[in-house]
């Protein structure tokens, strides 16, 4: 699915608002992150490829997501540098607070990897998080379209 985001990188995507993170899996050894969100019948899966960097912060089972942001790593606006729930300041959060290292950071970052993105999931009651990637998958699937994959799977068996 193509992504598509507004002026100031928020995804523009049915069935992100309030939806609940149902799954999170972290893979260190592949170098992948998994989130799985949930709302009414619908499931969005959002995978990573080739994470570079992550920061969970004050998330806890049942979270209720508000927004979830994806920029070209390269084109996060300068608002989102100094943004303590969201973008890079988030992202090196308890690691990097000084603006001007967080600038030097970021440059370091752009020299290192060719592409990248920068994904901040928000809630609405705490709980962020960022990650840097290089690339990230969005897919939809409603509940009816999981059920009908798993009838096929158990009936091949």
């Amino acid at each position: 699915m193509a992504l598509e985001t507004d002026a100031s990188g928020r995804l523009a995507l049915s069935g992100i608002h309030d939806s609940l993170v149902a799954d999170l899996t972290l893979s260190g050894a592949a170098k992948t992150l998994l989130f799985k969100l949930k709302s009414g019948g619908m499931n969005t899966i959002i995978k990573t490829s080739s994470l570079h960097m992550l920061n969970v912060s004050g998330l806890w089972e049942g979270s209720i997501v508000s927004n979830v942001f994806v920029w070209d790593f390269d084109k996060v606006p300068d608002r989102y540098i100094s943004n303590s729930e969201v973008g890079w300041s988030h992202l090196f959060e308890g690691r990097i607070s000084d603006r001007e290292e967080v600038v030097a950071q970021i440059a370091r970052y752009q020299r290192y990897m060719n592409t990248g993105k920068l994904v901040s999931i928000s809630c609405s009651y705490g709980g962020n998080i960022s990650f840097l990637c290089e690339d990230v998958l969005i897919e939809q699937q409603s509940d009816a379209q999981i059920d009908e994959r798993n009838q096929v799977r158990n009936s091949a068996f």
